[in-house]
């Protein structure tokens, strides 16, 4: 009892400790997420993994997912395998947290207020950005070690260093940073800075000028050719070598072997996959007077210039088109990256006899051309991809196809089985058979059919729209097989020059003890005799048949089922009967039989009664619990003793099959 008060008044401290918390919780959920009362300010334009926000006043972290809207107070972070990307519906001011970062994002009177907490960003400025410029523009700064940065002209990107302090670099305009004091100072790409807890700005001079790529900017490489990613810097003074580190993360650059480039070059080039990294340069003098100069650390995307995709017609296959409707249908896929598309049929390889010059929608992926003339023709299409304002073009594969025209309608060339091929049915049974055959032109349906050589009855007639069909539960026997074509008026050529295969029939069931003649002994009042067989596998169920001759056994009639099991099979009579056990599918289909096998059936004869004890009582009278005990004088040749206990009438209360010389019955009544 006082451990059940102890659970109940458990439950209801848990149940109201839970009760509070989802209170708490809604309380401090943001207005915005229910009613929409608070503005968007800024749009999650894009994530890879889980990206998290918690409004102001909240404890916990909720998962924002792509286009979902963020408000002013809360705050945004990745955590170590997640980035995002926020874009400020105002101005068009876009911001890249990179992995394990955070930010919280504010709205005053002048405008948008960002705090940066960790991590590492890049901010592209309204600027540069297309967005809003002029007198309606909002004013959007970035707080961050008592410092605020005018975040409007300029792409600059944030980090945390090692030391605490945050590491600004411009890539492109002026960033205006101003301190507590007041103290102003203006970066920009020749120029980085280190600001310190107090908003001390260290200033540095870039000796490292850096062209492209860009921060952030999708760098395409045709995969095909390996094509490398060029790198390129102001020419820097002689005496340089240049190497190349790149990574995953900025923390984990390492530099690419056998990749170096004379400083005063200004370029190098590296093979690379298709992935995004962060890289930097750095230059190191033959002379050890002078310093290592290291480049700024820049995100950049290696993307594949992907060409289309040609799907039909296939490259060197045949197609036969009608004299009245010769039109053929053309199927590609296209990258999202595609702009525009464009398709080029010719008959000649080097596509300068084009026949088919035309421009593709970019919103499906087949058209439908008329080609009048039979021949052979080559085709390809065109993807243009806009990169840096100009627009790029790959040019996918050059295929080519025969066609004909109103061609005689003519069966396939068969593939496999090969002529007079053999199977074992129980590969068969568990794998089936594949029929296969070549294609033709035009023909999209074909008709097979295999044939039972001696009954001449078909057991397989199938419509295929591929090129193979699997055909299963053919039972052991000899076939033809053959396929005709079918054309879209669904005439039906002649079928090919059949084929013959086999399949073996499995091996004759075996009896348990062989199948000489052997005698059995039954106990029962009707006569019957136990059959036993080995089963074996390729075989679902057994039947038996018998009769009293010989010769009669193959007119009898099956009977019975077991799935592996002996047969106890009733007998009329005792006398010499001859057996046969049978095999068969799930399909009804004999697929196997045993020889013929006589046994002789005869009545085991009974031994005598046994005779009670000499102690025993001739009256037993039971005890208080309605137990009675009987015993009695062991019997030679017996194994197993009935005993039965019948009442006044003769009627029979309790019967047992014992081992032993006694029984006792149990919970009689009177």
């Amino acid at each position: 009892m006082r451990n059940s008060k102890r659970l109940i008044v458990a439950a209801l401290i848990s149940g109201g400790c839970w009760a509070g918390t989802d209170y708490w919780y809604e309380l401090n959920r943001p207005k915005s997420n229910n009613s929409g009362a608070l503005k968007s300010i800024a749009l999650l334009e894009d994530v890879d993994n889980e990206v998290q926000r918690k409004a102001r006043g909240r404890t916990f972290w909720e998962t924002v997912t792509r286009n979902q809207d963020l408000f002013a107070g809360e705050n945004i972070r990745t955590l170590k395998a997640s980035e995002a990307r926020i874009l400020f519906k105002s101005s068009g001011l876009v911001i890249d947290l990179e992995p394990d970062s955070e930010i919280t994002i504010e709205e005053n009177r002048e405008g948008l207020a960002l705090t940066f907490l960790k991590g590492n960003l890049f901010v592209k400025s309204q600027t540069f950005a297309g967005g809003a410029r002029g007198p309606a523009a909002k004013k959007i700064t970035l707080k961050t070690k008592n410092s605020e940065i005018d975040l409007a002209e300029a792409d600059l990107s944030i980090s945390e260093t090692k030391t605490g302090d945050v590491s600004l670099d411009v890539f492109k305009g002026k960033a205006e940073l101003k301190n507590k004091n007041g103290e102003k100072v203006i970066l920009d790409s020749e120029k980085s800075g280190v600001i310190s807890d107090e908003g001390k700005v260290k200033v540095t001079e870039e000796q490292f000028q850096i062209i492209s790529p860009l921060p952030n900017q999708d760098v395409y490489i045709d995969v095909y050719k390996r094509e490398p990613v060029a790198f390129q810097w102001k020419p820097l003074s002689e005496g340089y070598k240049v190497y190349l580190e790149r990574g995953s993360s900025r923390s984990d650059l390492r530099r690419n072997q056998d990749v170096e480039a004379g400083g005063q070059s200004g370029e190098l080039k590296a093979s690379s996959k298709v992935a995004k990294y962060y890289w930097r340069l750095v230059a190191e003098s033959t002379d050890p007077a002078k310093p290592t100069i290291l480049s700024k650390t820049f995100p950049v995307r290696v993307v594949a210039k992907t060409p289309p995709t040609l799907v039909s017609p296939k490259n060197q296959d045949p197609y036969i088109l009608s004299k009245d409707q010769p039109k053929l249908e053309f199927r590609w896929v296209a990258d999202s990256k595609h702009e525009s598309l464009f398709l080029e049929v010719a008959k000649d390889a080097g596509l300068r006899n084009k026949v088919i010059e035309q421009a593709l929608p970019t919103n499906t992926d087949h058209m439908t051309f008329d080609l009048q003339a039979a021949g052979t023709y080559f085709w390809r299409i065109t993807g243009y991809i806009n990169i840096e304002g100009k627009k790029e073009a790959v040019s996918s594969q050059i295929w080519s196809f025969d066609l004909g025209i109103n061609s005689k309608l003519v069966p396939p060339d068969l593939g496999s089985p090969l002529a007079d091929q053999n199977f074992k049915y129980q590969d068969v049974k568990e794998k089936g058979i594949y029929f296969t055959w070549k294609s033709v032109p035009g023909i999209t349906v074909y008709q097979l059919k295999v044939i039972d050589s001696q009954s001449k009855k078909t057991v397989v007639s199938q419509d295929v729209t591929a090129l193979q069909y699997k055909a299963i539960n053919i039972p052991p026997g000899e076939y033809k097989w053959s396929v005709a074509s079918v054309n879209s008026e669904n005439k039906k050529s002649r079928f090919a020059t059949s084929r013959e295969l086999k399949i073996q029939s499995l091996d004759p069931i075996q009896f348990a003890r062989g199948d000489k003649p052997e005698s059995f002994r039954y106990v029962t009042e009707k006569p019957y005799a136990l059959v036993e067989y080995v089963a074996q596998p390729g075989l679902d169920y057994y039947q038996v048949r018998f009769a009293d001759s010989q010769s009669g056994v193959k007119e009898a009639a099956w009977m019975d089922k077991q799935a592996g099991e002996p047969f106890k099979v009733p007998v009329p009579q005792d006398d010499r009967y001859y057996f046969q056990v049978g095999g068969f599918n799930l399909s009804g289909q004999q697929l196997s039989a045993s020889a013929v096998k006589p046994i002789v059936v005869a009545q085991q004869p009974l031994l005598p009664a046994p005779d009670f004890s000499r102690g025993l009582a001739s009256t037993i009278k039971a005890n208080r619990r309605g137990a009675v005990k009987v015993e009695w004088e062991e019997l030679k040749g017996a194994a197993e003793y009935k005993v039965v206990l019948k009442d006044q009438s003769g009627n029979i209360v309790a019967e047992s099959q014992v081992k032993g010389t006694s029984h006792q019955f149990s919970k009689l009544k009177p």
